[in-house]
């Protein structure tokens, strides 16, 4: 071999070594490196959780790994008024927690006492430690033979229903259902028995009848001396005293 090709061949060698060292030392950077930061900003329209919940899932520590931001969106999104988080370290070395909770429609409240939430999404979630308390209307389910289910979505469907309308939503303080009145519209206005009965093709035509008469009576001052409104009927309205 001559002396020329042997030197290129030790050149060339060296060169490949080199880039083997470059690339190990690159990997291992990536691996060992921590993204300090020294804020938190915690962003979103939250009403169930807050910065505490962050700050025990961090734990003490002012630079974090790229994994380590993974696994605590994880543990957020364990939470169940969490629906999405997301972490990261901005320009300014603050840690961004940006999390998006369930927006709730109603409170559920069952016989046994067991507390849920219901989001405008369908999705139901149990009230934990983390959870505060946010204002909703109350929704009382009783233990009966029907699925719970089943009544979860014929709420669903009255909250909705209750919610797009202005005077619906600013009367409505509780919901109950029970097997003989069905749905019962409990008033914020001393405390008046609406009964709705079941939820059906019909609930349009109820709660617009409500409407009419809440105006009728308004017009009069009369609202308030009726302590039971009954919807059920087809072609009527009932109202007690």
């Amino acid at each position: 071999m001559r002396v020329q090709e042997f030197k290129r061949m030790v050149k060339d060698w060296a060169y490949l070594f080199f880039l083997l060292v470059t690339l190990i030392v690159l990997l291992a950077s990536a691996f060992s490196w921590k993204p300090t930061f020294n804020k938190l900003r915690v962003e979103g329209d939250l009403q169930f959780v807050d910065s505490t919940v962050v700050f025990q899932i961090l734990g003490i520590a002012d630079s974090i790994k790229p994994q380590r931001l993974e696994e605590i969106e994880s543990k957020l999104e364990e939470l169940e008024p969490i629906k999405e988080a997301h972490l990261f370290i901005s320009h300014d070395s603050t840690l961004v927690v940006r999390i998006e909770e369930h927006i709730p429609i109603a409170r559920i409240i069952t016989a046994r006492g067991e507390n849920y939430y219901m989001a405008e999404d369908g999705t139901i979630f149990l009230i934990t430690e983390v959870t505060k308390p946010v204002y909703v209307p109350v929704a009382l389910l009783p233990e009966e033979e029907i699925s719970f289910n089943e009544r979860i979505s014929d709420l669903r469907t009255l909250i909705e229903s209750i919610s797009k309308d202005e005077f619906l939503s600013s009367i409505t303080a509780h919901l109950a259902y029970s097997s003989s009145k069905g749905w019962v519209l409990i008033s914020r206005i001393d405390r008046q028995k609406i009964i709705i009965g079941e939820v059906d093709e019909r609930l349009g035509v109820k709660l617009n009848k409500l409407r009419k008469f809440y105006k009728f009576v308004k017009k009069h001052g009369l609202w308030q001396a009726y302590k039971t409104i009954d919807l059920r009927y087809e072609n009527q309205l009932v109202a007690g005293k």
